[in-house]
């Protein structure tokens, strides 16, 4: 899914908080009267404290605005997924355990699946969870989904053509607590677990199963043209934000939190749900999501000590210290992620010259990850250089994606644009000299005199990507490749830069950067069908190679392993169907010393506040 960047704020104030913990210094160096000697006390662990509240700092601009859990691709991000959707309504299968990848078994909805007849068969058996209104999650709730997903698969932001829910030849209830899917053919277990049924979202039909607020729950969904109606009535009701608490579409449940109140601006207030069947049920007695209109304003509630989990900004790890005093503990959120700027291949006026593998290549050797690395991020980031992410402690980055093929080289660039028949003139604008398709020619679709030249929007508010979008501008000039800069709101940005045809208004734009890239989850196994296959749901460059496609094929195969994932990526790092930018932690996370169980944070970014509670 779409991940952005944290915001940056400014440095403010002093905090009560910072006041607080001086007079407690004070009062422990206080000299103690008498000449008595006590003997020393022995330190005892803290003491888990039921119920209390914990806050959590939503990044300005980017809280929650969709609640339905089968989100198009304007509303695919981490914000709506997995900081709203995912605590309400739980996914079939639950990845990762803190900093460890994988499949969660213990906390997922059902037991492993069980294949069968040469992998062309699914078997899924379900664990004892209750709806919040009582009744059991059964088989039936995920065919309610299957038959949505099916029927509305192409307004769906995880559908790519060939795969999900292509490759499901049918499904069939056995009972209340199976289900089993028959594949077009054989696949590898391990993708179809971690890419396919991780897609997965049971649904309850009593709640949900409706075409209009007045239409009484039935099945609608086991006809395509029913199911069509379904997915238009919740989807137009996941855009009426403030009835998300009160909505009986929305009130029925799974996953360990419910809903008491939600506001426009993005103010999230959970309970526990009672009936949470999992093995951690939540100790808090609140949990509340907090919007800000600013950084700015979200640093002076984090000093003041009102948020129990906020963030540091980059521009700031100098003052770590300072709010370490004010008792807060920093951990970078790590999480398997990779960061890129789009490149639309299919724009009516540069188009044709995105779609230049070389042409990638050499802007991507004008961008200097090292450098942004350490002026911006103060060394927390790392270069990206695939489509495989390289922290944290990836096992699937192959050697070559690793040695960063394409790495900050303007005397490379400049040669490889002369070489393709462009006259580069630095500090200027580059134009075509040679047309044509021939090797040492600019290439189909190239006219003469054809600049390179770009429009370049961004995500506006994110400083580190404000100023790295400044230097990337700057060193594309000495290869004469012009950057013209805008910024929007992040919410702006990710709807822009979507799939689309050279014919469509919607694909006016060229350069997109919302800040952060692409978050492997709930496609868990980087093979990248999702976003690099040709016609993808997010593959927002309109990126397409037969090559690649096979090679994404062959990941998926049976029996297939690392040699075709390592196939797959180095041959995808080579062409760089995106311009690979830094990769960040998602924030330097700041956590109340006060609360614990939020570290590890979970590596596919999933939001857990049923594991946090309070000591004494």
């Amino acid at each position: 899914m779409r991940m952005p960047r944290s915001r940056v704020p400014r440095w403010v104030g002093i905090g009560a908080s910072t006041l607080l913990a001086l007079a407690l210094v004070a009062g422990l160096a206080a000299p103690v009267s008498g000449s008595v000697r006590h003997p020393a006390k022995v330190a005892t662990a803290p003491k888990k404290v039921a119920g209390g509240t914990a806050t959590f700092a939503e990044l300005p601009g980017l809280a929650p605005n969709y609640i339905f859990p089968m989100d198009s691709l304007p509303y695919f991000s981490f914000n709506n997924i997995l900081f709203l959707q995912f605590l309400l309504y739980r996914p079939l299968y639950f990845f990762g355990s803190g900093t460890k990848p994988g499949l969660n078994t213990q906390v997922s909805l059902a037991y492993p699946p069980v294949y069968s007849a040469h992998d062309t068969v699914a078997t899924i058996k379900l664990k004892h969870y209750l709806w919040s209104d009582g009744t059991p999650v059964v088989a039936n709730d995920i065919q309610f989904w299957q038959n949505l997903v099916t029927a509305n698969k192409t307004n769906w932001a995880g559908y790519a053509p060939g795969y999900y829910p292509d490759n499901i030849k049918s499904s069939m209830v056995v009972n209340s607590n199976e289900i089993v899917f028959h594949m077009t053919h054989p696949v590898n277990p391990t993708w179809f677990t971690d890419n396919e049924l991780s897609q997965i979202t049971p649904l309850p039909i009593q709640s949900m199963d409706k075409t209009s607020s007045k239409a009484p729950a039935s099945r609608y969904d086991m006809a395509p043209a029913g199911a069509r109606k379904v997915y238009a009535f919740l989807n137009a009701q996941s855009k009426t934000l403030s009835t998300y608490a009160t909505n009986p579409v929305w009130t029925t449940v799974d996953g360990p939190w419910k809903l008491q109140s939600f506001s426009v601006d993005g103010r999230a207030v959970f309970v526990p749900n009672p009936r949470y069947s999992g093995p951690v049920k939540a100790s808090l007695a609140k949990f509340i999501e907090l919007p800000f209109t600013s950084d700015a304003a979200e640093l002076n509630e984090l000093r003041s000590g009102a948020i129990t989990v906020g963030y540091l900004p980059f521009e700031d790890v100098a003052q770590k210290s300072q709010l370490a005093a004010d008792g807060y503990n920093l951990t970078p959120w790590q999480i398997f992620a990779f960061n890129y700027f789009a490149a639309n291949e299919h724009n009516p006026q540069v188009g044709a010259t995105l779609s230049q593998t070389y042409v990638r290549q050499a802007l991507e050797e004008l961008v200097d990850q090292s450098g942004v690395i350490r002026a911006f991020y103060h060394g927390y980031a790392v270069p990206t250089c695939g489509p495989v992410p390289l922290t944290p402690n990836d096992p699937y980055a192959s050697s070559y994606e690793k040695s960063c093929p394409f790495s900050y080289n303007p005397s490379k660039a400049k040669s490889l644009l002369t070489a393709h028949g462009w006259k580069v003139v630095p500090g200027g604008v580059s134009s075509c000299a040679k047309p044509g398709t021939a090797a040492n020619e600019c290439g189909a679709g190239i006219a003469k005199g054809a600049k390179l030249a770009f429009n370049f929007v961004y995500a506006s508010g994110n400083l580190p990507l404000d100023e790295a979008v400044q230097v990337y501008k700057s060193d594309a000039a000495k290869a004469g490749v012009e950057y013209q800069l805008s910024s929007q709101s992040f919410a702006s940005v990710s709807g822009l830069a979507i799939p689309c045809t050279s014919t469509q208004s919607s694909c006016s734009w060229q350069l997109a950067d919302w800040g952060a890239g692409w978050l492997y989850s709930p496609d868990f196994y980087p093979t990248g069908d999702g976003i690099f296959a040709t016609g993808a749901g997010g593959n927002t460059s309109n990126y397409s190679n037969k090559t690649n496609d096979a090679n994404i094929a062959s990941t998926v195969s049976p029996g297939a392993g690392q040699p075709a994932l390592t196939k797959y990526q180095d041959y995808l790092a080579s062409q760089v169907p995106f311009i690979w930018q830094p990769t960040a932690p998602y924030q330097l996370t700041e956590v109340s010393s006060k609360l614990k169980g939020v570290v590890p944070q979970n590596i596919y970014f999933n939001l857990l506040p049923e594991e946090w509670y309070f000591t004494k």
